[in-house]
């Protein structure tokens, strides 16, 4: 097992070891924030009380594991910010040299 230093040294000078140690730490807060929901779908008046710190410990792992998803913040953070671009285009039904009706789009107007 590689000591805490290295694994830093690492992370400082493998950007691949860096990405992949983030996404572990993901992987761990999930997993952390599954068992936390089967402890407390599994807790029964006589096991209350452990399961109520086992449920801290592992609220508490997965928001310092990923606390963009599981941090007292995480619900607050906004949203990345998206673009949406609505073109919209206009057709007329014309009649074809052929005598059958047909759709074409209207080309825009130029705007100057």
């Amino acid at each position: 097992m590689p000591s805490v230093s290295a694994i830093h040294g690492w992370k400082k000078r493998v950007p691949e070891f860096a990405e992949a140690l983030t996404l572990a730490k993901e992987m761990a807060a999930d997993t952390a924030a599954d068992e936390l929901l089967t402890v407390a779908r599994g807790t029964t008046p006589a096991t209350a009380s452990a399961d109520r710190v086992r449920i801290a410990a592992l609220q508490w792992s997965a928001a310092k594991a990923a606390p963009h998803r599981y941090g007292a913040k995480a619900e607050a953070a906004e949203p990345p910010s998206r673009r949406l671009v609505i073109r919209v285009r206009h057709f007329e039904e014309v009649v074809g040299p052929d005598g059958r009706p047909e759709i074409r789009e209207i080309p825009p107007r130029d705007a100057n």
